[in-house]
């Protein structure tokens, strides 16, 4: 048997006693994509499509990452991202 295992890095640095609520003030007119949001928070900035981690010198600070997946190659890009739009994946995936 192979076991991994790494620090849990997401519930451990939630506030106690603390709810965060996010909601849009203003909605655009025109849908330009639709799907499942997996976290509670909202992002905006210029959209950036990357067909592959080898075009990750072209993403900047505060862009929308739109890529079809995302796995921990991509995390340099992940961390600059003001949100992040994959084709495939889940609550359990790298880009959540």
């Amino acid at each position: 048997y192979i076991v991994q295992a790494r620090p849990e890095t997401v519930a451990s640095q939630k506030k106690v006693g603390f709810i965060e609520d996010y909601k849009m003030l203003e909605k655009g007119k025109d849908i330009v994509a639709t799907g499942r949001a997996v976290g509670k928070r909202i992002g905006s900035g210029k959209v950036n499509l990357l067909k592959s981690i080898d075009e990750m010198s072209k993403f900047e600070k505060g862009q929308v990452l739109v890529a079809d997946m995302t796995d921990p190659d991509w995390e340099p890009i992940m961390k600059k991202a003001s949100a992040i739009i994959t084709n495939r994946g889940g609550r359990t995936c790298h880009a959540a």
